[in-house]
């Protein structure tokens, strides 16, 4: 929709954060996506805003393209891969009850979309914090029983006066609370985080840094001191100071990464050529010699 002239009329780009959980730990996987609000002509010499400052695109018509498009890439799935379905959804390896599900969902589907209620650095900032952050923080669990532990939450349908979701408390059982924790580890390799269009990995040195020099935009360099001072502000930590002694004078340095070789089988080093994950590799036996970075 953004490479069409109503709209913007220009290449544009995306990053997309995947998260898995609720606040209650329940299993509710979606992705927060940024798009930026223009992008680079086609001819490669500008940079193009979207035509309308108020909105990206049109909700209603981004409803219409995201519904199709999902629906034929779910056919398209079950009919060259197929889909393992398990538990309730077992019944649809039917084929009438397949076809039942499919016009069950030919009715218009709703994309909700609003502007970022704090501004876009705001948003920005949230995001950056659960980027790499797991499905609960220690600050949430509130008591640890001898059965059970008390997890804090917070209830996004159940608003209080002020407009903010109420904070409540749930009690799980160890096993409860460690069976809601595992259905958010990835698997090994899984790209949590992924870019499209001008800001993927292969049009980072070429577009992106056009649409960079376009506006103007100098790159944050991570220099000893941008590193320092951003230690300092996500952990509270002053790398420059000595935590025994509270001296000052300490000679902070980056040090480059230490190749490590390992031993592995050979049955487990071989990988498919289109797999980005890392070898699933047990550290014994005999085997081929690799080389990874710590």
């Amino acid at each position: 929709m953004m490479g069409g002239e109503k709209w913007c009329g220009a290449q544009a780009g995306m990053m997309a954060v995947l998260h898995t959980w609720g606040q209650n730990l329940s299993h509710h996987p979606h992705l927060h996506c940024v798009v930026p609000a223009g992008g680079l002509s086609f001819d490669g010499n500008r940079w193009k805003a979207t035509k309308k400052r108020s909105v990206l695109v049109d909700v209603i018509e981004l409803s219409t393209l995201f519904q199709k498009t999902f629906l034929r890439l779910l056919r398209e799935t079950w009919e060259l891969e197929g889909i393992p379905f398990r538990g309730a959804a077992s019944k649809y390896e039917d084929i009438a009850e397949w076809r039942s599900l499919f016009e069950s969902v030919q009715k218009p589907w709703v994309v909700y979309a609003k502007a970022p209620s704090a501004g876009a650095k705001q948003t920005l900032a949230y995001l950056s914090r659960y980027t790499h952050s797991v499905a609960i923080s220690e600050h949430r669990i509130l008591e640890l029983g001898a059965d059970k532990v008390k997890i804090q939450y917070k209830d996004y349908a159940d608003e209080g006066t002020d407009g903010l979701p109420k904070k409540k408390e749930l009690e799980l059982n160890y096993m409860d609370f460690i069976k809601k924790f595992v259905k958010h580890i990835l698997p090994s390799g899984f790209q949590k985080i992924r870019y499209y269009g001008i800001w993927a990995a292969s049009n980072r040195k070429t577009k992106l840094a056009k649409c960079q020099q376009l506006l103007e935009h100098v790159p944050l360099q991570l220099t000893m001191k941008a590193i320092k001072a951003i230690v300092k502000q996500k952990l509270g930590i002053d790398p420059t100071v000595c935590s025994y002694c509270n001296s000052s004078n300490i000679v902070t340095e980056i040090v480059a990464a230490t190749p490590i070789v390992l031993r592995i089988p050979h049955s487990r080093s071989r990988q498919k050529a289109t797999s980005r994950a890392p070898p699933k590799s047990r550290l014994a036996g005999l085997g081929k010699w690799i080389e990874v970075r710590a």
